[in-house]
């Protein structure tokens, strides 16, 4: 548990203040303890107040650009 309280840190920041926010998965890194395990890594996009569609239309363009499911 204590290897996981430091992630909420990322979005506590955006659950406060009531910004839209969106985590993108994007790909995969090599663990830092064995380096092969693959471990999933995120994108956060945030914007301002009511612009949630700009969210959107960020990781549309983000995932029809990129080829990440191949990352592993």
């Amino acid at each position: 548990m204590e290897n996981a309280a430091g992630v909420s840190l990322n979005t506590s920041a955006f659950n406060r203040t009531g910004l839209p926010a969106l985590s993108l998965p994007v790909g995969f890194l090599p663990s830092l303890v064995d380096g092969k395990t693959k471990l999933p890594v995120g994108k956060q996009i945030i914007s301002k107040n009511y612009e949630e569609a700009e969210i959107y239309k960020v990781a549309h363009a983000w995932e029809n650009n990129k080829d990440w499911h191949t990352c592993a």
